[in-house]
């Protein structure tokens, strides 16, 4: 199934185990991470499992039913999550059934909407899942209405899901600058996957809301300096990740240590070699491990 993916930049995986509480599937999701970029969630509801799941492969973590405490946003959480991992790192879900969010497994309705408080989440996150429940696996369409809403109320990156059927209705999406999570209708033969890897190959030629992401590329050789560099680079042009090149010797790159702690910044990728296939992804716990190696 992965296989048929490979055509798209980004997969997302949810653990509906761990989302109702019923255990876990790590060990799937550590496969998928390691063969293609995921964003993962389910059960995030604490720093560790957000550090977990980031230190397994994912690329980012979604968080739902964390993010709020009885009728309001769950600010002390967030706050942990963002300084534990950074806020590059966390897509929060906002999951709205009758107008209102849902947490739980989408089974507790509280009194918030989505497009009042979207803006408020703004400072804990990357960007937004906003999933329109109401319609989710019925393939009946979606509500278009409700995100040219949310696009009006938050230009942090947003994901659309729930019911989404047609291609007319990813292609108005993709106009409002809002990206399309599909299941039910790939699963079920009602869009066809490789239409879908057209249009996708058609959006990132026309680049639509470029520049998606603005990467400092620092040497593994580079010292401490590496540290001004990073700031002088981000004041001037705006940094959203850190890739770190020429892994491929003696050099450790401990300076990345120094610039993902006080700046923030998530590391993207590393460089390990002169092709570009040896361009990977960030996998913290492998780097961690290659520090103490002789």
């Amino acid at each position: 199934m992965l296989e048929k993916f490979s055509a798209f930049p980004e997969i997302q995986v949810i653990d509906l185990d761990a989302a109702l509480g019923k255990g876990s599937n790590d060990p799937i999701v550590r496969e998928l991470a390691a063969r293609a970029v995921t964003r993962v969630g389910g059960g995030v509801r604490s720093l560790d499992r957000a550090r977990r799941l980031l230190d397994g492969g994912a690329s980012k973590v979604i968080v739902g039913t964390a993010a709020f405490s009885g009728n309001g946003i769950n600010e002390r959480f967030l706050a942990e999550l963002i300084a534990g991992v950074g806020r590059d790192r966390i897509i929060l879900a906002l999951d709205s059934k009758g107008g209102k969010i849902v947490v739980k497994g989408w089974r507790q309705a509280t009194e918030l909407t989505a497009v009042e408080v979207i803006h408020q989440l703004e400072p804990y996150c990357g960007g937004f899942l906003c999933t329109y429940v109401d319609k989710e696996g019925m393939l009946e369409g979606t509500d278009l209405k409700w995100y040219r809403a949310l696009r009006q109320a938050t230009s942090h990156e947003l994901t659309a899901a729930g019911g989404i059927t047609t291609v007319e209705e990813i292609e108005e999406l993709n106009r409002l600058g809002i990206h399309a999570a599909l299941g039910m209708a790939i699963y079920t033969g009602k869009l066809d996957l490789a239409e879908l890897a057209k249009m996708c190959r058609i959006a990132g030629r026309e680049v639509a809301g470029a520049p998606h992401q603005i990467l400092l590329v620092i040497d593994a050789t580079t010292g401490q300096n590496g540290l001004a560099q990073a700031r002088q680079f981000a004041d001037q042009v705006g940094v959203t990740g850190v890739v770190l090149a020429k892994l491929d010797g003696t050099a450790k790159g401990g300076v990345v240590v120094s610039i993902a702690h006080e700046m923030g910044l998530p590391i993207r990728f590393v460089g390990v070699g002169e092709q570009v296939e040896d361009i990977i992804p960030f996998h913290p716990s492998d780097f961690v491990r290659s520090l103490f190696e002789a």
